[in-house]
């Protein structure tokens, strides 16, 4: 179970780091006619879009493992990544992240506007280091 989630990390790792590297490109392929805000929202809905089935799955799996585990500590914290959102504490934290990652896209399609492609582009590639 270890080595099936290391080999779906570093894929996702890898995805990740090829798709930041595009987005300053994007970014930056925007039109001056439109919004930097009506912007990042259509890209926060087509990334939600791709992602979207790769959750349902994971979503599915989850399930599919509550019901045929045996071992009871594994099917509680399956149950909690099912259904731990629901929580007044979490739904407190999932509006704090919600914000949060709204507004980060508008200030990097700012940002990019104002560095350039290249710029953004290594400035990018370098956070994955230092994070």
């Amino acid at each position: 179970m270890e080595n099936e989630n290391l080999k779906k990390g570093l894929l996702f790792g890898i995805i990740a780091i090829f798709t930041i590297g595009l987005q300053p490109v994007i970014a930056n392929s925007r039109p001056k006619i439109i919004d930097p805000y009506l912007f990042a929202a259509i890209t926060s809905l087509i990334q939600a879009l791709i992602f979207l089935p790769a959750y349902f799955l994971e979503r599915r799996n989850l399930k599919k493992g509550i019901e045929v585990e045996i071992d009871e500590t594994q099917q509680l914290i399956d149950e909690s990544l099912l259904n731990g959102w629901k929580k007044v504490s979490s739904i407190k934290l999932l509006v704090i992240i919600g914000f949060t990652f709204s507004i980060v896209p508008v200030l990097n399609y700012i940002g990019f506007e104002l560095a350039g492609v290249i710029n953004s582009s290594l400035i990018f590639k370098s956070e994955i280091i230092f994070a």
